[in-house]
């Protein structure tokens, strides 16, 4: 819903897409495209011009500003939470379960002090002039951003992995990476009582795989019998397992397309 709610806003409220642009969400590539054609070698320019010429460039500034204006609705939203389910007097440890999800998320971007027991308690998220005076804000929905776009800069690839050796090794593997923590924060969110990531994990996730292959198969015409037409494969958990048919009988198409669906997110 604060998904929704975000891309109506920057879609229809042209203050509110300048609100999410000051923040700085795309900076990233602005400032690289500047750099590049300032001080880049033929090769870099000529990179940085293919990336402009197949709209990667500006389809992923569009993704992160509408995940900034995602991760905004959701701070807005968690704070309201937080003041619902707030138990005035209990120690944390005694407080809802909806209460510690809703801190934990604001904690975790730097936004505790708006919780109910901060020193900005009475000021709401919403307000949008906290961006002028609270530079916490901007540093909050460009983090949101760069855990939710897996466009890895420096502060997600470790050191070793920076230097021109390293570089080498880890070069297509910063999405595994950005990936393994998603996972292990749903799990982790999940043995703390909150369960939705792990729902949208298990459902949602797999569904847009599901979606990329069956575009996979009808584009690249890897599809039908043949695996050669512009059909959908045949999935089924037992065929990844080693499964044949003509040895095994009947088999289970539906966890077929679930598995190799999350395998694909």
């Amino acid at each position: 819903s604060d998904w929704a709610k975000g891309v109506h806003k920057w879609k229809s409220d042209p203050e509110y897409a300048q609100f999410i642009h000051d923040t700085g969400v795309a900076m990233e590539n602005i400032v690289h495209e500047r750099m590049v054609h300032m001080y880049g070698a033929v090769d870099g320019k000529l990179t940085n011009a293919f990336f402009n010429a197949t709209m990667l460039t500006p389809w992923t500034d569009m993704n992160r500003q509408i995940a900034g204006a995602t991760g905004y609705e959701a701070m807005k939203t968690m704070q309201r939470k937080a003041r619902k389910h707030y138990k005035d007097g209990l120690p944390i440890g005694e407080q809802p379960v909806q209460y510690k999800t809703a801190a934990r998320f604001l904690n975790t971007y730097g936004l505790g002090d708006y919780l109910p027991s901060g020193v900005s308690k009475d000021i709401s998220l919403g307000d949008r002039k906290l961006m002028a005076t609270d530079p916490m804000l901007g540093k909050a929905i460009i983090k949101f951003a760069d855990e939710a776009i897996f466009q890895p800069n420096p502060n997600d690839i470790p050191l070793w992995a920076q230097t021109p050796w390293g570089s080498m090794i880890f070069q297509l593997k910063s999405f595994p990476l950005m990936m393994t923590r998603l996972g292990k924060h749903v799990v982790d969110e999940a043995m703390k009582g909150n369960v939705k990531p792990l729902a949208y994990f298990a459902t949602l996730g797999p569904a847009f795989g599901m979606g990329a292959l069956a575009a996979k198969d009808i584009i690249q015409m890897r599809g039908g019998d043949d695996e050669r037409s512009p059909e959908l494969r045949r999935r089924n958990i037992l065929k990844v397992l080693g499964y044949d048919e003509k040895v095994h009988g009947e088999e289970q198409d539906f966890l077929g397309w679930y598995v190799e669906g999350m395998m694909m997110m």
